[in-house]
């Protein structure tokens, strides 16, 4: 649907290290890397305990039916310990390979890490640079205006020719559509703050809804962020839940989501 004229973001966002905190949390880019770095570790573990020979023990008992012999029954025990002498050889190489897949996982995870943190920082400054680039459009459309009110009168008192005014009205509708245009660069600017701190407005059980009832989610998380009321979408973010949920959930719900978000992060 068309975006109201009065709908152009021009909210007082937060201090743009709680912002980067939020993104660390919630990014999951960061999260995937960290995941492969854990499995990186353990990979080291996994090349030592494959190396390890086993040991088997196997038991047998015997009988003989024959008279003759002083004991007819009798136990057998051995041991043995299968060990694969390629694995022995290679194991320095393999675990050589395992630190550095667990090097280079700390160093994607640390680039990811710095990824991040740019791009908020970048969002940012092009969501402060197109607010001001917008009010100074509009400021050159008011003068557009003026001019344009000042020409049709001398077009009335007949001291200019109509293609002057003609050509100022053009210069109006020119200064309009860079107006419009510099509203939907803000709007496209605000919204790439929200992608980059990991803002969510899609329920996580939208595959079950119907058109109309994700229709109103989204509805209401775009009024939220229409009105500048970010701490609901903000918080939705801390608490690693959409913003659609956040709004539903009953207190007791939050909190739990905080709880396991705690939990992740540990």
């Amino acid at each position: 649907p068309e975006q109201p004229l009065h709908a152009q973001y021009n909210c007082e966002l937060p201090e743009t290290g709680a912002l980067v905190d939020i993104a660390l949390d919630q990014r999951p880019e960061l999260r995937k890397e960290m995941y492969n770095s854990r499995i990186s570790r353990r990979e080291i573990y996994k090349v030592i305990l494959d190396t390890i020979p086993g040991l088997e023990v196997k038991t047998k008992w015997n009988y003989d039916s024959n008279i003759y012999l002083e004991n007819n029954s009798w136990w057998e025990f051995w041991f043995t310990s299968p060990a694969d002498f390629i694995d022995i050889i290679t194991m320095p190489e393999r675990i050589d390979l395992a630190l550095t897949n667990e090097n280079l996982a700390d160093v994607r995870r640390l680039a990811t890490h710095i990824g991040i943190v740019s791009q908020v920082h970048i969002s940012l400054q092009q969501y402060r640079d197109a607010i001001k680039n917008r009010q100074r459009v509009q400021e050159i459309g008011d003068v557009e205006e003026r001019i344009n009110e000042i020409m049709q009168n001398q077009l009335q008192a007949e001291s200019i020719i109509p293609l002057e005014s003609i050509r100022q009205r053009t210069a109006v509708l020119f200064a309009k559509l860079n107006e419009y245009k510099s509203i939907s660069e803000t709007q496209d600017a605000f919204g790439k703050v929200l992608v980059s701190v990991g803002v969510d407005f899609v329920p996580i059980v939208y595959q079950e809804m119907n058109l109309a009832d994700l229709t109103r989610y989204l509805e209401s998380s775009q009024s939220l962020v229409e009105q500048c009321d970010l701490e609901p979408v903000l918080e939705a973010a801390n608490y690693d839940m959409p913003v659609s949920d956040y709004l539903d959930a009953a207190p007791a719900e939050i909190e739990q989501g905080q709880d396991e978000g705690d939990t992740q992060s540990a």
